[in-house]
Order: structure tokens, then C-alpha cells, then sequence
């Protein structure tokens, strides 16, 4: 099932209902949901499901018995698709231009898919602003077209950004150089980051939004932003359309050619523990999210002989401090591929400590 903000919900309750109907049981698996497309969807005995991603569309799936989390990297896969999660349909959307076919508000792994499924329905959509750099797709002769119910991209608005989040981002800012690539991640914080950046910066990312366009009048976005999934507004979308920003997660999330750069990873964490581990997945034993791209983009940026592997993220969620002596649930990023932590408090470089080293400089950077 294609994922994003245009990807064919109602393509899919029509195939399921189908396949309820005929007796049959089918295992669907999704990806990033960001939105209320999925709200219908229940698992069960007959209608399995696994994710490699979160969202809030999906959140209401996690605690079933039949819904099962994949730990996989986002960079990993087309080589899933190819092997031990090649799709029997891939279920997609898509905008006809005249004799040609282009995917809309997302690329990512969905090339990977239509290569390596053994049927492809797609379900067109004319509302999908066509943003990728992906061109012309060929669906070839295993797919069918399958009219129905469509709406436009799910439409995301820009996150809050508090006193805290912007207090942290303007740390992170300070820290780029002229010209440096950036990746940013959804939420306040990366949202910040982009909104506050102050001098020529390229975007290399996972997503891209409403503060990319925002960044570029200003003057201070050089080159094409680049990025798996366009994620915003309506006036967003219609701004990107034909620009090219949207590419597929071989050339995103590259690993030889991020490093090989001035990359910055500006990610964030859930939590994170005294060596230096970060969680992003998972809290009190229930899945938020998913590994996505941020061991990627992590080890890409620690990889980065000009750049940082950076992880932000607010001292305290609510009374609960988000640093632990040790992570109790999953390990996302290893301390390893993390150079620098920051939150409203300060920063602390973490590069050529030791483990009672590094504990020491992050409950300092916690007052603890």
C-alpha cells in the first residue's frame, strides 16, 4: 500500500471490502499515515496488517494482536521489496498527463514497489500535484487501472513551534556553515530549524514542507530541495508542483553520496540514554513511530567529514525527563552515529568520549 499524504485510501477499503466479501483473509502493509485516511481500518484474524512506519493515522492499529511493527531502515527498503517483502498488488495512486503516468506528493520506495510487485491497481488521481523528480513511471503490463473515489493530498498543517523548540533550534543554526545540506524531520523542531536558517543552506531530507518554501523566498534555500515526501498545505502542494522536490529513496537517502557532503542531520528522539542511544519507536512498550530514515541520515552526517549527526529534543516531556540511564525499550540510532545533542539547556558534544564521559556531559546538559 503506497503511503503519504496521496496515497489511495479508499482504493484500499474498496480492496478489502472486496476480499471480506469473497472470503478471503489478506495481510496489508502500510506505511507512513499521517493523517485520518486509515481511521477505518481494523485488524483482525482476516485483515492482518504490518507497518514499517507510525503516524497518526495508524496509531489506533498498534496495541491490536494482529497488527506486527517492521523494524526496517528507510534506505533498506527496495531491497525488502526486491526479497522478503516483495508485494503480490501494490496499491498506488497516481496523475495521468496525457498518454503518461507521474506519481504525486511522494516518491520514496514506491518505484521499488511497481518494479517488484507482481500486480499494480492504480487508482487515479487527478488532484495529485505532480512533484517529483521521478518523470514519466512505467507501470507496465501487470498493472490495472481502477476508477473510484479520489480527494486530494491530506492536507498537514505546519507544526506549533513553542519557546522551547525554538530555543533549541536556534543552537542547531548556529552550528551550520555556509552551503551545508540539511535534513530535517516533522515536528516543531525541525520546523524551526528551517524557519530560522539564515544563510545559504541545501535540503537533503526526508520530507519537505510549507517551511521549505517559506526558507527558499527568503533566499537562503540554494540549490533544488530534495526530499522522499512532500508534506503541507494546499497552496504548499500547488507551490511545489512541477518543481521536482519529491525523488525516490535511492537517490534520498544515499548513503556515499550524503556523506561525501557537508550533511547535517538534524534529527530529534523520543528519548535518549547516558551513552548516547536514541529511541524514536517506541514509549512504555507501545509503537509511536518508526525507524524512518534516522539511523540513515545519523550515520550519514557522523559519516560527513564536514558535517554533524545531530539530535534535539526538549529536556522534558510533560513532568518526564526524555534523558534515562539506559533505554529500556528499543535502541533506534547507536551512540556511535551521534556527535551532538542539544536541548533548551545547551549542547553536548559527545565526539572521542567514553561511555562515563559522555554520562556525565549529558546529565550536565540535563542539570541533573
Amino acid at each position: 500500500m503506497a503511503d503519504g499524504v496521496g496515497a489511495p485510501w479508499e482504493l484500499l477499503h474498496d480492496q478489502v471490502e472486496e476480499a471480506r466479501r469473497r472470503g478471503q483473509s489478506c495481510e496489508v502493509f502500510v506505511g507512513w499515515c499521517l493523517a485520518d485516511g486509515l481511521k477505518w481500518l481494523e485488524a483482525s484474524p482476516d485483515v492482518t496488517v504490518r507497518s514499517f512506519m507510525g503516524g497518526n493515522g495508524s496509531r489506533h492499529l498498534v496495541k491490536s494482536p494482529h497488527f506486527n511493527y517492521v523494524p526496517v531502515r528507510f534506505s533498506h527498503l527496495p531491497r525488502a521489496l526486491a526479497t522478503w517483502l516483495q508485494p503480490y498488488t501494490l496499491l498506488m495512486s497516481a496523475r495521468q498527463l496525457g498518454s503518461t503516468w507521474h506519481l504525486g506528493t511522494e516518491a520514496g520506495w514506491i518505484p521499488a514497489a511497481i518494479d517488484n510487485a507482481s500486480r499494480v491497481i492504480v487508482r487515479p488521481n487527478p488532484a495529485l500535484p505532480p512533484t517529483t523528480a521521478v518523470g514519466e513511471i512505467d507501470l507496465g503490463a501487470h498493472a490495472s487501472i481502477s476508477d473510484g473515489p479520489t480527494k486530494p493530498p491530506e492536507v498537514i498543517s505546519p507544526p506549533v513551534v513553542d519557546d522551547v523548540s525554538r530555543a533549541i533550534a536556534e543552537r542547531i543554526v548556529a552550528l551550520l556553515p555556509d552551503n551545508a545540506a540539511i535534513q530535517y524531520g516533522p515536528g516543531p523542531i525541525g520546523a524551526a530549524c528551517v524557519e530560522l536558517l539564515n544563510r545559504p543552506t541545501r535540503i537533503r531530507s526526508g520530507i519537505v514542507s510549507d517551511a521549505v518554501v517559506e526558507a527558499a523566498r527568503r533566499g537562503v534555500i540554494t540549490g533544488t530541495p530534495v526530499g522522499s515526501y512532500a508534506v503541507g498545505t494546499a497552496p504548499f502542494y500547488a507551490e511545489i508542483a512541477d518543481r521536482g522536490w519529491v525523488d525516490r529513496v535511492e537517490r534520498t537517502h544515499d548513503h556515499r553520496s550524503l556523506s561525501d557532503d557537508t550533511f547535517f542531520a538534524l534529527n530529534t528522539a523520543l528519548e535518549i540514554d547516558m551513552s548516547g542511544q536514541v529511541n524514536v519507536e517506541n514509549v512504555r512498550g507501545t509503537t509511536v513511530a518508526g525507524l524512518g530514515g534516522h539511523a540513515d541520515f545519523a550515520f550519514s552526517a557522523a559519516s560527513s567529514r564536514r558535517g554533524l549527526s545531530i539530535v534535539a529534543l526538549p529536556s522534558h516531556r510533560g513532568s518526564t525527563p526524555t534523558l534515562v540511564e539506559k533505554l529500556a525499550e528499543n535502541v533506534t540510532t547507536q551512540r556511535s552515529d551521534i556527535d551532538i545533542v542539544i536541548n533548551e539547556n545547551g549542547m553536548a558534544d559527545l565526539r572521542g568520549l567514553s561511555d562515563r564521559e559522555r554520562a556525565r556531559s549529558l546529565s550536565r546538559l540535563w542539570n541533573l
